[in-house]
């Protein structure tokens, strides 16, 4: 769009820089994970040899072969945390560099949607389009609620983001297995077994596993136990179905094969707000 086709004839097109952008952004996705993935490795091998050196830190020998192949590696051992440490000062500050390029993201992709409505397509305009995790601040809000509520649950919804933006060989799936595992372990905190059996919106099974316990059970249970406004409960219920819906995609995580990405992330979007409603909702 421009509002003298003179003027801007030879202004780039903004898709052509977003183009330019993502493939910059990916190369460097690639390096840094690669990298991530490197570091991990030697922070684990160091460590697992830690006892072998702290053994032999406490030995004596009167060989003196033994103690100049000691105090050689001793030596390595010093080196290699001076190149760790060199490698911290390089990294730290960079690293904080791309967080500033993740905020700059964040308030672009709000500005699309300002300009969009502006231009006159509020109809056309949609959350769906954007990021799973809208902000990184918005997740690191939730993850630390959902800590203090539960450290395990707080560690599994920090790693859907991890494992969706931090990797790079299927992380959908990963991100669907992982989500599905944070919403049966916040509904297990907040309507576990026993209360559950105890309550009106628990009925006994037939077949094998009569104490059975189903998603929708725990659902109502702690709609009418854990909020207090019955007006948000009732709606949280209403969406419920959907939501159990949406669950049954996230078992995709399991199937052979590729995943179809658009599908499994907007299920991942889907979810992602569910939780973050009822974390809101249950005042967590």
């Amino acid at each position: 769009m421009t509002s003298d086709p003179k003027k801007h004839e030879d202004s780039e097109k903004p898709e052509e820089i977003i183009d330019e952008i993502v493939a910059g952004l990916d190369r460097l996705h690639e390096k840094f994970v690669e990298t991530s993935v490197n570091i991990g490795y030697a922070r684990d091998a160091v460590q697992a040899v830690r006892p072998v050196w702290e053994r032999l830190g406490n030995m004596s020998t009167s060989d003196p072969e033994a103690s100049s192949l000691y105090e050689s590696n001793l030596q390595y051992l010093q080196v290699l945390r001076d190149e760790v440490r060199a490698s911290e000062k390089l990294a730290i500050p960079m690293a904080g560099l791309f967080n500033n390029t993740a905020g700059s993201t964040s308030s672009f992709i709000s500005a699309s949607g300002t300009t969009d409505a502006f231009m006159g397509n509020v109809a056309e305009y949609s959350a769906s389009d954007f990021p799973v995790f809208l902000t990184p601040n918005q997740h690191e809000i939730y993850a630390k609620r959902f800590s203090l509520f539960d450290d395990a649950l707080g560690k599994t919804y920090q790693e859907i983001w991890e494992v969706l933006y931090g990797t790079r060989a299927d992380p959908e799936r990963a991100a669907l297995y992982l989500i599905r595992q944070a919403f049966d372990h916040l509904f297990g905190k907040l309507a576990p077994d026993d209360e559950v059996r105890q309550s009106p919106y628990w009925n006994m099974k037939d077949g094998d596993e009569p104490n059975q316990v189903w998603r929708e059970e725990r659902i109502q249970f702690a709609a009418a136990t854990k909020i207090k406004n019955k007006a948000r409960a009732d709606t949280l219920l209403a969406s419920s179905k959907h939501m159990l819906n949406v669950y049954q995609a996230l078992n995709r995580a399991h199937e052979r094969g590729n995943i179809n990405r658009i599908k499994a992330r907007k299920a991942l979007e889907e979810m992602r707000t569910f939780l973050e409603d009822w974390a809101n909702a249950a005042e967590l």
